[in-house]
C-alpha cells in the first residue's frame, strides 16, 4: 500500500487593530469557533475555485471627465459609421447616375 505523502503547511500573518481582533475574537467566541477556524472557513471557497460572490465586488469610482472603454469604442464606432455614411451620399457616382 503507498504510503500517503505528507502535508506541508506554510505560514501567513497579517496585522489587525487592537479594535478588529477584539471583535474577530468576540464575533468567534458568539459563535463557537476559534479566530483560526474562522479564517480558514471563510477563505476556503475561494481557494476551491467558486467564484467570489458579485454583490461583495467594490464599485470603481470615475469621474465625470472619466469614460469607459466600452463607451469609448462604441463612441468611436458610430462617429466612423456616420462619416463612412456622409462619405457613401456625397460620392461623384451619386451625381452621374
Amino acid at each position: 500500500m503507498p504510503k500517503k505523502k505528507k502535508t506541508k503547511y506554510r505560514k501567513i500573518s497579517f496585522k489587525l487593530t487592537d479594535r478588529q481582533k477584539k471583535s474577530l475574537e468576540a464575533y468567534c467566541r458568539e459563535m463557537g469557533t476559534t479566530p483560526v477556524q474562522f479564517i480558514k472557513a471563510t477563505i476556503k471557497p475561494a481557494l476551491n475555485g467558486n467564484p467570489p460572490d458579485p454583490s461583495l465586488k467594490r464599485r470603481e469610482k470615475r469621474t465625470s471627465k472619466q469614460i469607459d472603454l466600452e463607451e469609448l469604442i462604441q463612441l468611436i464606432s458610430e462617429e466612423e459609421q456616420g462619416t463612412y455614411e456622409s462619405q457613401k451620399k456625397d460620392s461623384p457616382r451619386d451625381l452621374f447616375s
